[in-house]
Formats: C-alpha cells, sequence, structure tokens
C-alpha cells in the first residue's frame, strides 16, 4: 500500500456527542491544493490497509480515556476507496457516557502493516457532551 502524500497538520474538528443518543460522524480524507481552482479539495486518498483509533479524554495527558472507538470494536468503519472514516457510538452506550466540561479527542489512521508503523493524526479537537434529560 503506498503511504498518502502529506505534509498537512491535523486539521480541528470540535464535537458533540448527546447523551442517550446514538452519535454519528463522518470524516473524509481528500487530498488539499490550496492553489487549485475551482475548488481546493481533490480526489479521496486510498485507505486500504488502514485501520483507525480514537479516544475521548478529560486532557489530551490523561492516562484514562472515557470511551474508545476503533475499527477493531466496531465504533470507526472505513470506506477505503472513499477517503471516508465513520465515527459510531450507540445510544446505549452514550446514556453511560457522564464527563462534565470538556473532553478532548484525536483521530488516527495508521497501517501497522509497514515497518515502522505509518501513523497519522487526521483531525484532532473538543468534545462538548450534551446532558440527557429523557432517560
Amino acid at each position: 500500500m503506498a503511504t498518502p502524500d502529506t505534509t498537512e497538520l491535523a486539521g480541528e474538528k470540535n464535537l458533540t456527542i448527546e447523551q442517550g443518543a446514538t452519535f454519528e460522524h463522518l470524516f473524509t480524507w481528500c487530498e488539499y491544493d490550496a492553489e487549485a481552482s475551482p475548488s481546493p479539495i481533490g480526489a479521496p486518498f486510498d485507505l486500504t490497509g488502514f485501520k483507525a483509533r480514537m479516544h475521548i479524554r478529560k486532557k489530551f495527558t490523561s492516562t484514562v480515556y472515557y470511551i474508545e472507538l476503533t475499527t477493531e470494536n466496531g465504533r470507526i468503519a472505513i470506506t477505503a476507496l472513499e477517503g471516508k472514516i465513520h465515527l459510531y457510538i450507540s445510544a446505549e452506550d452514550t446514556a453511560d457516557l457522564a464527563w462534565n466540561g470538556t473532553a478532548y479527542y484525536d483521530l488516527e489512521l495508521y497501517d501497522d502493516g509497514t515497518s515502522p508503523v505509518y501513523v497519522k493524526r487526521l483531525v484532532q479537537g473538543t468534545v462538548t457532551l450534551s446532558k440527557e434529560a429523557t432517560k
């Protein structure tokens, strides 16, 4: 598998999770060329061979996370040829989330079939938990 040729830093995207509701978010990783016209967004990267992982933590430096999303645990799905990364947390799992204030996350793509393992931080930001009244 070819490693995407990109030197871009991770993007910033803040998320909100509604407690007790199904959470879904879709990211698409595309080539970007600021000079391109009419749109700087190019073709999606081929994510064949990639896995993904994401932790939501109180602080970036926290050793404990509130929830983990991975391709292995089914909370992240990758549509490789379209460059799509789909995040999913069930309503049952969001009901169990209970932090106050802001939490932090980053989403990494990695290929553990390379040596050394190739890792790309795709996006990072804050996560707000919108508390549920109806239970």
